[in-house]
């Protein structure tokens, strides 16, 4: 990570330190990593790297799917129930985030999951684009998940337990 402070232009003989950042007619100084300082109408403010790492542990709310991909491999995709924490004596509320993953180790693990397990995932947030019927263009954003667990499984012959 390189922090980027934003000057107005000047001409020095540090060239190899300073770069013209884009449209801006703005020399960037590097400075330390792990923050940019930079000036926003005359006063600094710090802007923090991204970071996009999703973990999540709930119930598996059905059964995983798998898919041909047009260009070879297959992906799998799943929906995870996660619980909302309740307040008082609320009624209960969840989430049903979906899931998808391109690795096949990730899918190996998936074929033994059934609906009800409780499992956790480690991947990333992302908006995903495909051609749907008809030429439509279609997308959703689910959790790329690159590694997982099953934490505890449903005992077979048993119903979905209440969740």
């Amino acid at each position: 990570m390189i922090v980027l402070m934003a000057r107005p232009s000047v001409r020095s003989s540090t060239s190899a330190a300073r770069a013209t950042g884009p449209g801006t007619g703005r020399s960037i100084v590097r400075r330390a990593p792990f923050r940019a300082e930079r000036r926003l109408g005359g006063r600094p403010f710090m802007v923090q790297p991204h970071v996009n790492q999703v973990t999540l542990i709930g119930r598996l709310a059905g059964e995983p799917s798998w898919k041909a991909l047009p260009g070879g491999g297959e992906v799998v995709t799943w929906r995870m129930i996660i619980d909302r924490p309740v307040a008082g004596a609320g009624r209960r509320v969840v989430d049903t985030i979906p899931c998808a993953s391109f690795d096949e180790r990730v899918g190996g693990f998936a074929d033994t999951w059934r609906a009800g397990d409780l499992i956790e995932v480690r991947g990333v947030l992302r908006r995903r684009f495909w051609t749907g019927p008809g030429g439509v263009r279609a997308s959703r954003i689910e959790v790329h998940v690159h590694d997982a667990d099953v934490l505890d499984v449903v005992p077979a012959g048993d119903d979905l337990p209440e969740l």
